[in-house]
């Protein structure tokens, strides 16, 4: 017969006791196991700032508003009646003075205040297009949308005059402090009055008109891009150049050049200089953007950030060690690849170097996924998992359109040259032009029943069949 123990109130009471002191030393080992996080996470501990970014300036003094694009491009939206440019530079001091505050950002107070009652809207038209360097421009469709007078002409006239009046400034100067929360220019509404700009000139009927207003458009974006801190800076300024070469190209395919047309034209249409091309700086200042916002979030752990509202986060994350981190697996990279040149970059794309550094920036490989609990990676914790979630799995493709754009101011210079040429004896043409996409080595395809001059872009692949071309 099999005997039962029964639990009486002793063993039952000797049972709670045994709990307890397994209860109490659990929540020892985990005090203990705390405070040796805390401890080998303290800022003395910290790594060494990377001497190329200690290297990087970072002190907070605004550039003068005096000639200064970016704080035009900053202000563009001020009330009628307001100076544009002093606008913006009111907005980036006010920003500065937060900041000073222990608010790392501009408030919708701020906007308010200082663009004054009235700000200006973008979209005056009714359809948007061409708002990104992978969309595709029409000069004949913003023509014929600018001829129906569907907006408030006295704003319009406005937009143009404030947008003449920017591209016109002789400096882009940006602030030298940036992080997450710095506010941007207002590059939208530049966008659109560029748009705005080119059909006016165009539809003004004059060659000369239209061409100038290409001539210094393109002046004022390349500045953007050899001076534009950001890669958002030189995206937008490689997407405005992308319009300039559409329309220039819809232009050129639509008329018969004179002498005077083709002396203003052969002065602009230049390709990029190879310091144009390499946008390893703006990788530079994405990794100070890092660096500066990890330091503002502790010293103002209170403020809001786009990084993470978590004391304990906070207390594991060291600054340098993540900045570091950030800056030597997930940047350098690219800023290596950003020197090559086309022909460089397109072999580079397939080398198991590259591809480690991509899986390093898509979260595939383990130095992106969460950090075990190993005693390696108790050290920065805080920042491993900071850094451990897909941050631009693409980001090598703002080098690829860099190269893109430039084979398409090729292309477009190719064109221009062929114009007037009979179509039969364009084939023959071609094969002897010297022009060639920079990263193929190959000639241009040419559609002969279509008319086309295409190339293959680096990105998107899948929309070349519309934008990466030439009309003959």
């Amino acid at each position: 017969m099999q005997k039962f123990t029964v639990l009486t109130l002793p063993n039952l009471l000797k049972v709670l006791q045994w709990l307890g002191y397994l209860l109490a030393g659990l929540t020892a080992i985990s005090a203990l196991f705390l405070a040796l996080l805390l401890l080998i996470n303290l800022p003395v501990f910290d790594e060494d700032l990377h001497p190329d970014l200690a290297a990087l300036a970072s002190n907070e003094v605004l550039p003068a508003p005096d000639g200064n694009a970016y704080a035009g491009l900053m202000g563009l939206r001020a009330t009628p009646g307001q100076d544009f440019v002093a606008t913006g530079h009111s907005l980036l001091q006010r920003y500065l003075d937060n900041r000073a505050a222990g608010n790392d950002r501009l408030t919708e107070t701020d906007y308010e205040e200082l663009l004054g009652p009235d700000p200006l809207t973008t979209g005056l038209l009714p359809e948007e297009t061409c708002r990104s360097s992978t969309s595709v421009c029409s000069l004949e469709q913003l023509s014929g949308m600018m001829q129906q007078g569907d907006y408030d002409r006295a704003r319009m006239d406005l937009v143009l005059q404030r947008y003449d009046a920017l591209i016109a400034l002789p400096a882009l100067r940006p602030m030298a402090i940036v992080t997450f929360m710095t506010p941007a220019p207002n590059y939208q509404t530049a966008r659109d009055a560029q748009k705005y700009s080119l059909a006016t000139s165009y539809n003004t009927g004059s060659s000369n008109a239209f061409l100038h207003q290409v001539a210094a458009d393109l002046k004022f974006w390349r500045m953007a891009v050899r001076n534009g801190p950001w890669l958002l800076d030189k995206m937008i300024a490689i997407a405005a150049l992308w319009a300039d070469m559409q329309m220039l190209s819809e232009y050129i395919a639509l008329h018969e050049l004179s002498a005077e047309d083709r002396a203003l034209i052969a002065g602009f249409l230049v390709p990029l200089t190879p310091e144009e091309l390499d946008i390893g700086e703006a990788y530079m200042a994405e990794a100070q953007l890092m660096h500066n916002t990890l330091e503002f979030w502790h010293a103002h752990p209170e403020s809001s950030t786009v990084i993470s509202n978590s004391r304990l986060q906070l207390r594991l994350t060291l600054i340098n060690a993540t900045a570091n981190q950030n800056y030597t697996r997930l940047l350098q990279p690219f800023i290596a690849m950003s020197k090559l040149s086309a022909g460089d970059y397109a072999r580079a794309l397939a080398t198991p170097e590259f591809q480690a550094a991509l899986q390093q920036r898509s979260g595939l490989s383990p130095a992106r996924r969460s950090p075990g609990l190993s005693p390696r990676n108790l050290y920065n914790l805080g920042g491993k998992l900071l850094l451990k979630d897909p941050n631009w799995p693409g980001a090598h493709t703002y080098i690829g359109r860099m190269h893109d754009i430039n084979a398409m101011m090729l292309a477009v210079k190719l064109q221009f040259e062929l114009n007037g040429t009979p179509r039969e004896q364009l084939p023959e043409a071609l094969r002897r032009a010297s022009n060639t996409p920079p990263y193929s080595g190959v000639r241009f395809n040419y559609d002969a029943e279509a008319g086309w001059l295409t190339f293959e872009c680096f990105d998107p692949p899948s929309r070349n069949n519309l934008r990466c071309r030439a009309k003959l």
